[in-house]
């Protein structure tokens, strides 16, 4: 039997329960103690309908349609009233620094979008974002829209049958640690990589049949007892098992290699952190054709804090720092807090360092690891 799609259930959801609350947004930014905005059932309903009519008019069923806006009520709606207008949502964050933000880039080339839905206070951000894009998609700010205005109506079937959304972070159900040169699984305790498999995991990568094949055709040599060989979809995440749970140590391409061993960044940051007290990240840089180890580090001196050299050179031993030698650098951050150079560093610093002071942009905390419950 084919499961009801999300407009046929948003459909019996408000004609069953017009009154009953369908979702509720707290919003922290107003106020620290919270500022709570709901939806009935019914508001959701005529709110999602008016906004797939107004996007029928600019945009055909199958057509692409990112939704870039903040987290509330208006996210919601767009994403909702995307699929009840037949199109193919693709859900995205807000843009990190506007145009500067890769990931936002890459996925609208990727998706090929012919709308986005935003909202107005975001609206300039996202504008920028598109217009080095070689086919612009339309910007439609949702809450201009008159969301509450009666009479709307259905404008599809609202069972039909092909992709609904693209999701460019899949999750899964069965989690299995396997050796990525191998192939093979890992036992409890020994560090891998994260493969996953289920129902909810995509059956690829959009418009890119090499990759999908790769990332989530892989398949298991010699699987345990009731494992299936796959397909399996390779998360590029290392972690490992302890006690039925799942540890994320981090990704595998941000893996350090010094000396011939592999470090994690979040290791050696949280090593560096007891003797700075800020906030850190450390990159493998090549010298010589040689992997070295570059911490770079946010403070206020142009040296380390409280003149604590002694316990530094403690330090340098366990994490396999060289001479230390702080340097000003500009530089951003990820969407994950982690600092980022400018590319044209290392041409103005005219050879690397050990250590960078970086210049701080945004109050963002670092990262820790992640710990998962096992769903076996």
């Amino acid at each position: 039997m084919t499961e009801p799609s999300l407009p046929a259930v948003l459909h019996e959801r408000a004609g069953l329960q017009p009154d009953d609350t369908a979702f509720t947004f707290v919003d922290y930014e107003q106020d620290e103690s919270g500022v709570a905005t709901s939806l009935a059932w019914s508001q959701l309903y005529r709110r999602t309908l008016n906004v797939a009519n107004e996007l029928g008019q600019c945009a055909s069923p199958g057509d692409r349609a990112v939704i870039c806006a903040p987290q509330g009520l208006e996210y919601i709606v767009a994403f909702l009233g995307a699929l009840q207008a037949g199109l193919i949502a693709v859900p995205l964050s807000v843009p990190l620094g506007g145009a500067a933000d890769e990931r936002v880039s890459s996925v609208l080339r990727d998706a090929s979008p012919s709308l986005i839905l935003t909202t107005s206070a975001v609206a300039g951000a996202v504008v920028e974002s598109v217009k080095s894009q070689s086919e612009t998609p339309s910007v439609v700010e949702v809450d201009l829209l008159d969301l509450d205005r009666p009479g709307g109506t259905a404008t599809m079937p609202e069972d039909r049958l092909g992709t609904a959304f693209l999701q460019y972070t899949p999750r899964a159900a069965t989690v299995r640690i396997v050796d990525p040169e191998t192939r093979a699984e890992n036992p409890a305790g020994k560090v891998g990589e994260v493969w996953v498999d289920g129902d909810n995991v995509t059956a690829g990568y959009w418009r890119n049949p090499q990759a999908s094949e790769d990332i989530f055709g892989a398949k298991l040599v010699a699987p345990s007892p009731g494992t299936p060989e796959g397909p399996w979809l390779r998360t590029g995440d290392s972690g490992f098992f302890y006690d039925d749970e799942l540890f994320i140590v981090g990704r595998i391409k941000d893996l350090l290699t010094v000396y011939g061993r592999n470090h994690s960044p979040d290791d050696i940051e949280a090593t560096v952190q007891e003797v700075t007290g800020g906030r850190c990240a450390a990159i493998a840089e090549s010298q010589n054709k040689t992997e070295k180890l570059v911490v770079i580090i946010e403070q206020e001196a142009g040296r380390l804090p409280g003149g604590r050299d002694g316990e530094t050179r403690r330090h340098q031993g366990r994490v396999g720092l060289g001479d230390i030698e702080v340097a000003r650098s500009e530089c951003g951050r990820s969407r994950s807090g982690r600092a980022r150079l400018d590319p044209h560093h290392h041409k103005r610093q005219g050879q690397a360092r050990n250590v960078r002071r970086a210049v701080p942009q945004q109050r963002v905390p670092t990262p820790r690891p992640l710990t998962l419950r096992a769903l076996r």
